[in-house]
């Protein structure tokens, strides 16, 4: 297994409440344009909450007592990620399906320490944030088997996106991944958010430096593919899978700067002969995501 370029991406949050409150209402309107109800019990309409409270206490207000900075965390990831993913599955042509998918992502806990094993939403949201990661890479994507569908130029593929609970759960999710990538049209990668094995109760970290929750989760990332390359190789072994794709996020607290962001890291690595065509088409797909990170499509607010 050979390890390619990796891709990260760090933002910080501005703490400006008021036009991540209009961004938030903005996305609801357009959900609705679509048909899609947000109802008040949503994932979504906890995070306005969350942020209208962070922004009264920014204008002087004294701390509510239900005010939960754990969940105000996730309210400016989750709500970012999800507006990014709409924005980008939107646009002109909109890929097919993506409304349709959105009433079951915003299901499930506004927190997700909150959630059960069972995580169909956010299972949904990584799928989604792939398919739109890939699109902000100047590839057309289409929601199909075995998840995503990327139609690279050389050779379209499938990614298989899975998000697993525990390390005693890998290989049941591995073994599934490849199961839908062999049983679709197409040659493809597993993309693993990984994040849940370091972080399983999905705290935000508190950090003195901002660097410091990158190194982290880069670290631990390289450590896991480290210490899993020939257990993932075994459990895929298919010539039908040619590449794995490793992400991981991370939530802080910049003591330093006084605001709390968030930061991702993507680990690909070949399961392909290098002289394989399939090994360059993944490393072409990584540069992409890479290009469409430098540009900027991911630098909002604190994803």
């Amino acid at each position: 297994m050979r390890e390619l370029t990796p891709v990260e991406s760090e933002a910080w949050s501005n703490v400006q409440y008021d036009a991540l409150l209009d961004s938030l209402k903005r996305l609801k309107v357009k959900l609705e344009d679509h048909g899609l109800r947000v109802s008040a019990g949503s994932r979504l309409d906890a995070y306005q909450r969350s942020l209208e409270k962070a922004l009264a206490i920014a204008e002087g207000t004294k701390p509510p007592r239900d005010f939960d900075v754990r969940l105000f965390h996730h309210s400016l990831f989750e709500a970012e990620q999800i507006g990014f993913i709409v924005d980008q599955l939107s646009q002109p042509p909109e890929v097919l399906g993506w409304s349709g998918r959105l009433q079951s992502l915003l299901s499930g806990q506004a927190d997700p320490a909150d959630e059960s094993s069972q995580t169909p939403g956010r299972d949904l949201q990584f799928e989604l944030f792939m398919a739109a990661l890939s699109r902000a890479g100047d590839y057309r994507v289409s929601l199909a088997e075995p998840d995503v569908v990327v139609r690279h130029s050389e050779l379209p593929f499938g990614i298989a996106a899975k998000r697993p609970k525990s390390l005693a759960r890998l290989d049941k999710t591995v073994k599934k991944a490849r199961k839908q990538i062999v049983h679709s049209s197409y040659d493809g990668v597993v993309a693993l958010d990984i994040s849940l094995l370091q972080n399983p109760e999905s705290e935000f970290a508190i950090v003195t430096k901002r660097e410091l929750a990158a190194q982290a989760i880069r670290h631990f990332a390289d450590y896991f593919l480290e210490h899993n390359e020939g257990r993932i190789r075994s459990l895929i072994n298919s010539n039908r899978v040619f590449g794995v794709v490793i992400y991981m996020s991370a939530l802080f607290f910049d003591r330093a700067q006084q605001r709390p962001g968030s930061t991702f890291h993507i680990s690909p690595a070949n399961l392909c002969p290098d002289d394989d065509r399939r090994a360059y088409v993944l490393q072409e797909y990584v540069q992409q995501l890479a290009k469409a990170i430098t540009r900027g499509w991911l630098e909002r607010g604190a994803i």
